[in-house]
């Protein structure tokens, strides 16, 4: 099926310091936000926000990293074993009030949505992946999934339908579904987020202009 665009935003944050030194104390994230339909329902939204310029030694990423979107419940969680630079976690939550923030990206997906004259009802489940490492930067992406949109609205709307010890049938197969193809994606979104590009030259030029698009 097709995706929308939401939103594409920049926005300012602060970052924790790891030592006393002075300096600024905030960085630029990016965050990128695709929609994708049924009929004029929103069903799946995937958020994807990264850092997109190095900052200094002194400052960490603690203010931002993680899992946590606003989820009420955790349905699953993975924590990989890592090493003391890299901070990395994966996680299914419920949540019955999704895209409750105040972001700049939320805002602009809700004028667009509004704009499309679609919809966006009910809880979801939204699988969220967090990398940050000092020199890399920082990736998070959440991946939003309305179940009334492919369950119905009736056997959804529950905070209670979701609790591990009495999620069953229909909203356990759907679960475990997301829980498989998030993991799956994560392994691959670990693998790119390795991949940076070369920097070691210098910056990274600008792209030439649409008659000749190479990256120098």
């Amino acid at each position: 099926g097709s995706w929308t665009v939401l939103a594409a935003e920049d926005e300012e944050v602060p970052l924790q310091s790891s030592t006393t030194s002075s300096g600024s104390t905030r960085a630029r994230l990016t965050t990128v936000v695709l929609g994708h339909m049924k009929g004029t329902r929103l069903a799946t939204l995937l958020r994807f926000t990264f850092s997109s310029r190095p900052v200094p030694s002194y400052l960490a990423w603690t203010s931002v990293e993680g899992c946590d979107v606003g989820g009420d419940l955790t349905l699953r969680k993975q924590r990989p074993s890592a090493s003391g630079f890299r901070t990395e976690c994966t996680e299914l939550a419920f949540s019955s009030t999704p895209l409750a923030d105040s972001s700049s990206a939320t805002a602009r997906s809700k004028q667009s949505l509004a704009r499309l004259n679609a919809t966006m009802a009910g809880p979801a489940l939204i699988s969220t992946l967090s990398l940050s490492e000092q020199r890399r930067g920082f990736m998070r992406m959440s991946r939003f999934d309305w179940p009334g949109a492919t369950l119905g609205d009736a056997g959804s709307r529950s905070l209670q339908d979701w609790y591990p010890g009495g999620i069953s049938g229909a909203n356990e197969a759907y679960a475990d579904q997301l829980w498989a193809w998030f993991k799956d994606y994560a392994s691959r979104q670990a693998d790119g987020y390795q991949n940076d590009l070369s920097i070691e030259d210098g910056p990274i030029a600008e792209f030439e202009p649409a008659s000749a698009p190479m990256v120098k």
